[in-house]
């Protein structure tokens, strides 16, 4: 079974569009539920123009431990080390028996690449019960240094006792310091070096989100980039299903946090540019747990779905779920 799926992206640098699929199902000898990964590589259409139906991934690599349910979330990254072959990223939020969760780093491979074998570099968040790599997003540059970037959401991030949710920011600089380790008869490296999310010697809260300490909302379970907006030109969209920004419990919301390159020092800006509550008509809409930003033209927009939204006055619909489509100004 597939749970994620992500395409546009090259990883064997052959000139063809790939497809990367996900699931926290699969399954070792010994161990349910590790997760992994599937391969799709892009191949020529068929001459006769019928469809061509792929059976088995051109590779399928599989985790290591019992429920670390690797492979829910995933995104393409993007070319982050020049060699004309994208990487992928992908998360195992239950991974380490503290449920501290991951992040892996997926080379790109393959004779046209630098690598010609799969390579695997593994992030880790450092806090225990943080569920970190639950929600990924990958590609964009949020920092403005001319690398894609990856934002990480752990929904059960804690301070002490308190759940409070945290959003990262890994940057392109940063994962290209993770020692990457070769894939072993189709499993990652179960002895692969971790690297902390946050490098030594910098200040967490540039690189770090969190949501609110008495509003345990699921701060992060949804994230999307909005291009256009902010000082970089990107800014992070954030997602509290389960919040109460518009004060009914449960009605959700979205923020958006925009990210200072010449700030001192450099980091993300913790007063939200943006804040979008949930309907206050109708408790439970979850707004928040599903986001997408794009440009319309010269116009940023925010998709913000909830999937228990009901139409106001619309008793006959409730719980239909919905999207709200928002136009943003450039200048937030």
């Amino acid at each position: 079974m597939t749970e994620e799926l992500t395409g546009g992206l090259d990883y064997n640098g052959d000139g063809y569009d790939d497809i990367v699929t996900g699931s926290y199902r699969w399954d070792r000898a010994g161990a349910t539920n590790v997760g992994g990964v599937a391969f799709y590589a892009g191949r020529p259409s068929d001459p006769s123009g019928k469809t061509t139906v792929i059976c088995e991934p051109d590779a399928w690599i599989r985790g290591n431990k019992k429920d670390d349910y690797m492979g829910l979330s995933l995104a393409a990254v993007g070319d982050l080390n020049s060699d004309g072959c994208d990487e992928v990223v992908v998360g195992a939020h239950l991974e380490d028996p503290s449920n501290q969760g991951s992040v892996r780093l997926f080379y790109g491979w393959g004779p046209n690449c630098a690598l010609s074998s799969p390579h695997v570099a593994l992030f880790m968040s450092g806090s225990n019960n943080s569920y970190a790599g639950r929600r990924l997003i990958a590609g964009q540059d949020v920092d403005a240094d001319g690398l894609p970037d990856v934002v990480v959401g752990g929904y059960e991030y804690r301070v002490g006792s308190l759940r409070m949710s945290a959003v990262w920011l890994l940057s392109g600089a940063h994962l290209q310091t993770g020692a990457s380790f070769p894939v072993v008869d189709g499993f990652v490296p179960p002895d692969a070096v971790s690297t902390p999310f946050i490098a030594e010697g910098v200040q967490a809260s540039t690189v770090r989100v969190t949501g609110d300490a008495g509003n345990y909302g699921h701060f992060g379970l949804g994230l999307a980039f909005v291009p256009g907006v902010g000082p970089s030109g990107v800014s992070v969209a954030v997602g509290s299903q389960r919040g109460d920004i518009s004060g009914i419990d449960d009605t959700g919301g979205a923020q958006i946090f925009g990210y200072d390159p010449n700030g001192d020092p450099a980091g993300f800006i913790h007063r939200p540019l943006w804040t979008l509550g949930g309907e206050s008509y109708r408790p439970h809409g979850y707004l928040g747990r599903m986001l997408s930003g794009t440009m319309m033209g010269t116009t940023p927009v925010l998709a913000v779905g909830g999937y228990r939204i009901s139409p106001i006055d619309q008793d006959d619909r409730v719980d239909n779920g919905g999207v709200y489509v928002i136009p943003l100004d450039p200048n937030l």
